[in-house]
């Protein structure tokens, strides 16, 4: 990934797109938009190989911008990161195809969301949140929670069943994310 990223900014050097005294910064830029495309890629491709890329982008939706103000668990090394979140990814868009928005997915989405609002944001190694940040980081995540599940509602009501599961998994999947970040603070 670092190569990459090198031989992009070289090539915007050479280009004279950029100076090199900005390399640093158009570096930081590129690795930031990998880091926060990845999931909707990964998502996107791996519903592809199982035949539904609807699914993919229906559940990535919420986990993205959930998991930008909520936080979680993050991999200490970017292979490990891709793996184990194509592995997710992966179990629940399978999962995706195997149930209905019944009173089961209701309930875990209900709870699932009940943890988000309490224990978002999780601070991470690499982002110190500050006090003032962390309320609104809080209210951002119910602001969007209270949008996806209106919409799930919706879509269940009128039929649309498959975009209720997917934003319910996209809420879950992100506390799910939550879940070992809380087991350690709870720990110390």
């Amino acid at each position: 990934m670092a190569s990459g990223r090198k031989l992009i900014i070289n090539w915007l050097i050479k280009s004279k797109a950029i100076k090199d005294d900005e390399r640093e910064l158009y570096e930081y830029a590129l690795y930031s938009i990998v880091l926060l495309l990845s999931p909707a890629f990964i998502s996107i491709a791996i519903g592809c190989i199982m035949g539904i890329p609807i699914n993919g982008v229906l559940m990535v939706i919420p986990f993205l911008f959930l998991r930008k103000f909520s936080g979680g668990f993050h991999a200490k090394h970017a292979c490990t990161c891709f793996v184990g979140s194509s592995i997710l990814v992966t179990v629940f868009l399978w999962i995706s195809t195997k149930i209905n928005s019944g009173l089961l997915l209701y309930m875990v989405t209900a709870i699932s969301v009940v943890g988000l609002c309490i224990f978002s944001p999780i601070q991470s190694d690499n982002r110190i949140i500050e006090e003032n940040e962390k309320h609104t980081y809080r209210k951002i995540v119910m602001r969007q929670l209270a949008i996806y599940v209106v919409v799930a509602i919706i879509a269940d009501i009128v039929g649309k069943e498959i975009v209720t599961i997917c934003m319910f998994l996209g809420i879950i999947i992100t506390a799910v994310m939550q879940v070992p970040c809380v087991i350690y603070q709870a720990r110390i």
